[in-house]
């Protein structure tokens, strides 16, 4: 997108409007020839030259206006101002002559009243008797805010500077931020008088997310002025973020979400003697996971380091299938006005990593979160197993983002869970629920997206509808 004029060395028509050549004033009786013929000749001769006199009424609307501004009569002036017509309006909005006699007549309030009567005249011709007057943001946003002026009027005022200064001194960081909410344009033009008066991450981060994508700097870098001017506005950390958002369309972000819970299903007794039955046992599981919310999807990253035996790209290739194909492409969330893809991503190998798994050569015992196999063959299958399946990769990986097994639940926990009652009998073991979480050779189901559907709602652009999970990819 083309950088802003004043900022790279373009003319900028910082000039107001140019001037309408002042109309004359209708010609007047003068007053000491009235009071030479009074003391020579008497009233009589007086009232006879008037007669002859051809005294009218100021030939224009325009004329009657400049002569109650300078007589001073602030009422009449506005009444006047009320009556013009578009054409009349706009006219007298450009004349330097009128302009100086509102401003000298006026008081701020007096003179935002009358310019909020006038039938036509541009809005940088109206902003500009404002601001040479002097005027308070109150008084100035009805005028901005009206939504039968056109959108080329509003964006208009963003190539004089001399306004951006002007409301730079009416307005707060937030004030500001609705300014240029309500004058429109792009995400530069905003960016730019928000940068001149002062701002903030947040303030930032809402008008960045709500310009479109094609005024974005996605394929070419950020002006110098505008990235200095937000480094040094924003705490280093918003900074990056607003950078972020300028550059690759990510629109919130919360990274190395760390937490730790608790959950309990039935377990071996005792693993080495069945006979001993289950019994309901307490796990606890550390969850730590980055999530994006970007233009064109929601993305959970889990990074992940090995230890142990050494990991090939036989082994990554048989969990990040299995994770993929049960996480990815079965639900996405919409708003009813974006419609986004959940992607769920494992990244191996990772020298900062959310997550260590311990790799343990076979024969296959019993696997969890921070436990896999990767045997010398690479083999999944059941018959010659040796190494941790897709299946289960993809379970564990469920834990690794905060989700607990639903597997081996009581009756009461399986209707938690899943919002209906179990049907039959309960296995000595407990219900499993359906989906990844419960019997792993299943898909993630909608309920495993609630946390982060959760977050995305808690961290949606201002003003933008709640979102949902929805089945399908």
């Amino acid at each position: 997108m083309p950088p802003r004029t004043h900022r790279d060395g373009g003319p900028t028509p910082d000039a107001r409007e140019p001037a309408a050549a002042p109309v004359a004033a209708a010609p007047r009786t003068p007053a000491a020839l009235i009071t030479r013929l009074q003391q020579g000749v008497g009233n009589a001769a007086v009232a006879a030259y008037l007669a002859r006199q051809e005294v009218s009424a100021p030939a224009t609307p325009i004329d009657a206006l400049r002569e109650l501004l300078d007589d001073g009569d602030e009422e009449g002036a506005l009444a006047k101002m009320a009556v013009l017509n578009k054409d009349e309006a706009a006219t007298a909005l450009g004349m330097e002559p009128v302009r100086t006699a509102a401003v000298d007549t006026f008081d701020d309030e007096e003179m935002a009243q009358g310019i909020k009567s006038l039938k036509g005249g541009s809005l940088v011709q109206k902003l500009n008797w404002l601001s040479e007057e002097g005027s308070t943001y109150e008084l100035v946003k009805p005028l901005i805010a009206r939504t039968d002026t056109p959108a080329e009027e509003k964006t208009a005022v963003y190539s004089r500077t001399y306004l951006r200064d002007f409301f730079v001194g009416l307005c707060d960081n937030e004030e500001m931020a609705e300014v240029v909410t309500l004058l429109g344009g792009t995400v530069t033009q905003k960016l730019d008088w928000m940068i001149a008066e002062g701002t903030s991450g947040e303030l930032v981060f809402g008008v960045i997310g709500l310009a479109p994508v094609a005024e974005l700097y996605t394929d070419s870098p950020l002006p110098k002025w505008l990235d200095e001017g937000l480094e040094s506005e924003l705490s280093s950390g918003d900074y990056e973020r607003a950078k972020s958002m300028l550059t690759t369309g990510l629109l919130n972000s919360e990274t190395d979400v760390d937490a730790t819970f608790t959950e309990t299903h039935y377990e071996l007794v005792d693993p080495d003697d069945t006979s001993k039955g289950y019994s309901l046992q307490d796990f606890g599981t550390d969850a730590e996971y980055d999530i994006a919310y970007t233009r064109t999807e929601l993305r959970i990253s889990v990074k992940i380091a090995f230890t142990g035996v050494e990991a090939t790209p036989a082994h990554i290739a048989i969990w990040e299938n299995g994770i993929t194909g049960k996480w990815n492409g079965h639900y996405h969330v919409e708003n009813g006005t974006r419609s986004l893809p959940i992607i769920f991503e494992p990244v191996w190998n990772s020298p900062d990593e959310h997550h260590e798994i311990e790799l343990h050569l076979p024969p296959v015992d019993r696997e969890d979160s921070s436990n896999w196999y990767a045997g010398p063959n690479a083999d999944p299958s059941h018959d010659t197993q040796d190494t941790t399946d897709g299946d289960t990769a993809a379970h564990e990986f469920g834990h690794l983002c905060g989700l607990a097994d639903e597997y081996n639940l009581t009756a009461q926990m399986y209707e938690d869970v899943t919002g209906s009652a179990p049907t039959g009998p309960m296995p000595a073991d407990g219900y499993d629920a359906p989906g990844v979480m419960g019997d792993h050779h299943e898909a993630a189901q909608g309920r495993h997206f609630a946390p982060f559907v959760a977050w995305l709602n808690a961290n949606r652009i201002p003003g933008e509808r709640p979102y949902r999970a929805v089945a399908g990819g």
